[in-house]
């Protein structure tokens, strides 16, 4: 049985593991894609910051509630997280599409974009991307074949090793107009 001072040493630890993980390990590693994610503005740099804070708060809290394995690799705070963001790039046929998608634990996850011209139904798929590392990801992935002048619909889908599919939030964006 773990004693007090135990669990809290236990908690520090993986606050700071995770700490490490999430905003050091990135800016020393180099991804296979090179895609770190950058807020573009203070307000994005704000929300960005605020949502770090209240993951690590709810990590902390679920480690609290199960108990603080002292091996992370095997703990129950295996999880996928993921976010959409805007598109970037918008032309007459083309977008990039912008998310990130955050791995905690020993898991791993598949990440894509659902797309349409229909809120309700999000009929068209990129590709996938594997997520494998434990830190955060960004996720762009360029689309081609759009009609010029149209609003289109997008999230970021995940699928963890567990099976367990999660939806991102809906944002939209406008193609341009062809010059021709």
């Amino acid at each position: 049985m773990l004693n007090i001072a135990n669990k809290k040493q236990i908690t520090n630890s993986l606050v700071a593991l995770f700490l490490v993980a999430v905003l050091i390990a990135p800016s020393i590693s180099q991804a296979a894609t090179n895609n770190a994610y950058q807020p573009q503005t203070k307000q994005e740099l704000i929300a960005y910051l605020q949502g770090r804070i209240a993951q690590l708060i709810v990590m902390q809290q679920m480690a609290e509630r199960s108990g603080l394995s002292s091996n992370p690799a095997s703990s129950v705070l295996s999880f996928v997280s993921i976010k959409t963001h805007k598109a970037s790039d918008i032309e007459a046929t083309t977008a990039t599409l912008r998310g990130e998608a955050l791995i905690y634990g020993n898991t791993t996850a598949t990440v894509w974009f659902e797309y349409g011209q229909d809120n309700d139904f999000l009929d068209l798929r990129t590709s996938k991307v594997g997520i494998r590392t434990a830190y955060e990801r960004a996720v762009r992935i360029n689309v081609k074949n759009l009609e010029e002048d149209e609003k289109y619909y997008f999230r970021i889908v995940s699928q963890g090793k567990d099976g367990l599919v999660q939806y991102g939030d809906i944002y939209t964006f406008r193609t341009d107009e062809s010059d021709n």
